[in-house]
């Protein structure tokens, strides 16, 4: 009997290095001495080249030879075994196929659920099919066979795994794409809880329990003017209130931890210190560098850069999800009038440069700390990136920006 080429299913090669133009010329010459192999659901069985060399002669359709289930176990056993012996098998045909004998042999003989573990004389002597029994039939260990069949499922999944020469590095990597579908999966079905509260930020601070915060973002007030904390401007009162503020943090957050500061290029050296104090342990200091500056100075050079604290609870035990090989220089224009993101607020940060910190330092449904959040940069950002936020703001005005962009951004 013959089939359309194009009715034929499964027809996918795993040999990169095949070559069928020996094959053409003898068909050319001969014709076809041997049908393809096909099933009762007309999957392909053998004959991948005699199907490439057809349709490189341009033609349609192809004898075939039809084996029913039993039929076909039986050949594909025999051929394992024997191909198994002498190597021929690359580890992807060789993981297809003793998916496929498992396969056959649950239709036949009914299975037990796939994945069972367990080798137990009263499973092998149960009417019904399982891992253990493949592996015996084909004298391979069970957990070697069950790891061709998760291999076998994971080609139909990620075909990239065609590409990889080791089956232990494919298996690395059938495992790290399945987590990383399962963590995007799970991301999708997080709905931050986003919390903005007005009132003194030390006074909020002590209100939460200790230990219970993944990250922390502050950005100081570059004016110094603290009167919701009845500070003046003057200069111990300022660090007084710093100080307070890095000790309250310090608390709040947890052993993996990381805590973000600008403090202003005036007041960077006294955080710095405030922070070794804490016995926190310094990461980096990045420059954020935003080129565009609206300053008219003549006596100084004009500034066009802001210092970032990077510091963590713990030396070495911390959250850093590493964003390819990026640098402590951050180069991210300021937010100007022209912005689409350009809200009422003066200092109103790019949520670029927020999204970096919370992305690098956090973990979806993490909880994120930002004690001065202004117009809620911060909490945009969070809400993107599905971390829940708390912030506290002392300005109405600023209160209600940020609620108002969050609002927005749920939309």
């Amino acid at each position: 009997m013959k089939l359309k080429i194009s009715e034929i299913k499964n027809v996918v090669n795993f040999r990169n290095d095949d070559n069928c133009d020996d094959l053409v010329a003898s068909i050319k010459e001969h014709g076809l001495l041997e049908p393809v192999v096909v099933n009762e659901n007309n999957e392909l069985v053998g004959g991948y080249r005699r199907i490439q060399a057809l349709q490189k002669l341009k033609m349609k359709e192809v004898p075939v030879h039809r084996v029913d289930a039993g039929t076909e176990l039986e050949r594909l056993t025999k051929t394992l075994i024997e191909n198994l012996h002498r190597r021929a098998f690359t580890w992807q045909e060789e993981a297809l196929l003793v998916k496929k004998i498992d396969d056959l042999s649950r239709q036949l003989h009914g299975s037990h659920p796939q994945g069972k573990h367990s080798s137990s004389s009263a499973e092998l002597a149960d009417d019904t099919w399982s891992t253990a029994k493949t592996a015996k039939i084909l004298n391979k260990p069970e957990r070697t066979v069950q790891i061709d069949v998760q291999l076998a499922k994971g080609i139909e999944k990620f075909p990239e795994l065609l590409s990889v020469n080791k089956r232990a590095v494919a298996y690395k990597k059938m495992l790290g794409f399945q987590a990383k579908e399962t963590l995007v999966s799970s991301i999708q079905t997080i709905t931050p809880n986003i919390s903005i509260t007005k009132g003194d930020c030390i006074v909020n601070m002590r209100r939460l329990n200790p230990a219970s915060i993944d990250l922390i973002f502050i950005d100081f007030p570059t004016n110094q003017n603290y009167e919701s904390s009845d500070i003046q401007s003057s200069r111990e009162q300022c660090i007084e209130f710093i100080c307070a503020v890095l000790n309250e943090s310090n608390r709040l957050l947890k052993q993996d931890g990381s805590i973000y500061v600008m403090p202003g290029v005036e007041n960077a050296s006294l955080v710095y210190g405030c922070l070794l104090q804490k016995k926190l342990s310094f990461q980096n200091w990045i420059i954020w560098h935003y080129r565009n500056s609206d300053l008219k100075i003549k006596d100084r050079f004009i500034p066009r850069y802001e210092p970032i604290l990077f510091f963590t609870k713990s030396k070495t035990d911390f959250i850093f999800n590493k964003q390819k090989f990026i640098s402590d220089l951050w180069i991210i224009p300021r937010v100007t009038e022209s912005m689409p993101e350009k809200v009422d607020h003066p200092t109103q940060r790019p949520t670029q440069l927020l999204e970096i910190i919370v992305q690098t330092s956090s973990n979806p449904g993490n909880t994120v700390l930002d004690p001065m959040c202004g117009s809620g940069t911060t909490a945009v950002a969070c809400n993107r990136l599905k971390r829940n936020f708390i912030g506290f703001e002392t300005e109405q005005k600023n209160c209600e920006l940020a609620k108002l962009r969050i609002s927005e951004e749920i939309k």
